[in-house]
């Protein structure tokens, strides 16, 4: 918006006096300044002048026949169309009670006679820059409601196109699933069957088909997992974090033991209101990355804890919690603790917990951390580190179902950090919990 167009215009002025000596000498000083003056010689003209094409300010005498400058302010400050036009009176008259009274019915200002040159001019400019201000911030606000109602209209189509979108999705991947495994049971038939009949050539054909398959399985299966978050979203219940966190490092067992991983609980973990499933999927997302990109040949070393997220601290990349000055020391040997003992939210402190899984992993550089949880974003080859892009986006959507944020920190060749929050346990769930 174009807000020097209020300041071109000198400004258009309506003289409401019955004395025509007085009009002349108002319309001869404003005119001589560069104001285009309007002028009429009683009420009833006044408010068909207002009406009919609003001026921006109105210089209005008091003492009038038919209709005084009294009535006629009135009328306007009824009307929508000329309540917001500013109304300086013009009287002879220079009592406390008569100014008290113009005030009352609307007036801005009050010019007493005989005029004065400056007085006159600088009252009328004190308040037609008030009512440029007044028409631009009222512009502003037209365009910004405006600005906003487009804004709601593109977010609803585009939550409208995102739900049909994660449908689309799982419709697709169900439905690949059958065939894709059709194709990879027959690609490891053949190659077993017919194996003393294949040429070299031909094993390496089916090793491919089966590889590539496998990553096409790995990822129909991520897109199922990601168009579930809304699709099959269960209703939120108090969830154990240590429970679920406990359950989820028993599914890694394999993993674990194979890289000989060293995942620590540095604190006991908070229960929160949430979906036991999807919170289980995040932490299996986060410690299969943790766990993944990591330098060969070095002990994986992963490192959870929770507090509380202080009041007013914005998330945002590289922020650090504090660090608890109750954390138990940790034998090397050990492969992972747990505290099974629940934490108690302190709302004096927080309302949101801090969760953090740190590793000395491989590390992310500075410049991926905007598209690290957008989907299909990678970092590496497959061949390098196997995976679909989709487990960070995972978890973000997760997170943010839960009513959290979801951001990192990390320095190549030393290790990343991974912080999310989640709501405080209602208190009227806590109450519930007390009771039984």
């Amino acid at each position: 918006m174009n807000t020097e167009q209020f300041f071109q215009k000198n400004g258009d002025i309506l003289v409401v006096d019955d004395r025509l000596e007085n009009a002349a000498l108002l319309f001869s000083i404003l005119t001589e300044n560069g104001y285009e003056v309007r002028q009429v010689i009683n009420g009833k003209q006044a408010l068909n002048a207002a009406y009919y094409d609003p001026p921006d300010i109105i210089l209005l005498d008091i003492m009038m026949p038919e209709m005084d400058g009294y009535e006629v302010c009135r009328q306007l400050k009824e009307s929508e169309k000329t309540a917001q036009i500013p109304i300086i009176f013009l009287s002879a008259l220079d009592g406390e009670i008569d100014k008290v009274k113009a005030f009352e019915l609307g007036g801005v200002d009050y010019i007493t006679k005989p005029f004065h040159v400056k007085e006159v001019l600088a009252r009328v400019e004190h308040q037609l820059i008030i009512q440029r201000q007044r028409k631009i911030i009222a512009a502003q606000n037209l365009q910004l409601t405006e600005q906003n109602k487009n804004l709601a209209d593109l977010n609803s189509k585009l939550a409208e196109s995102n739900q049909e979108l994660e449908q689309f999705a799982y419709i697709v991947s169900h439905d690949l699933q059958s065939p894709l495994q059709t194709t990879m049971g027959f690609a490891r038939l053949l190659g077993k069957k017919y194996e003393s009949m294949l040429d070299e050539k031909a094993s390496h054909y089916i090793d491919r088909i089966v590889e590539g398959s496998n990553r096409m399985n790995h990822l129909i299966k991520d897109l199922l997992e990601y168009s579930r978050i809304q699709t099959q979203a269960k209703s939120f219940e108090p969830i154990d974090l240590n429970s679920a966190f406990q359950e989820v490092l028993c599914s890694l067992e394999w993993s674990i033991k194979k890289t000989e991983a060293e995942i620590i609980c540095q604190q006991p973990l908070p229960t929160v209101m949430g979906d036991r499933t999807q919170l289980q999927q995040l932490w299996q997302n986060l410690l299969i990355n943790a766990i993944k990109f990591q330098h060969p040949g070095i002990q994986p070393k992963i490192k959870v804890s929770a507090e509380i997220f202080p009041n007013g601290l914005e998330s945002k990349n590289g922020f650090k919690p504090t660090a608890n000055s109750h954390q138990p020391t940790v034998s090397s040997a050990a492969k992972w603790l747990m505290q099974m003992t629940e934490r108690k939210p302190d709302r004096t402190q927080g309302s949101e917990w801090l969760i953090a899984i740190e590793d000395n992993g491989i590390g992310i550089p500075d410049r991926e951390f905007e598209h690290i949880f957008q989907i299909f974003q990678r970092l590496h080859t497959d061949r390098e580190y196997p995976g679909t892009g989709i487990g960070l986006t995972i978890c973000k959507k997760i997170v943010e179902r839960h009513g959290g944020k979801i951001w990192l920190k990390s320095e190549v060749d030393v290790g990343t950090t991974f912080y999310f929050t989640l709501p405080m346990l209602p208190e009227s769930e806590i109450s519930k919990r007390r009771v039984c």
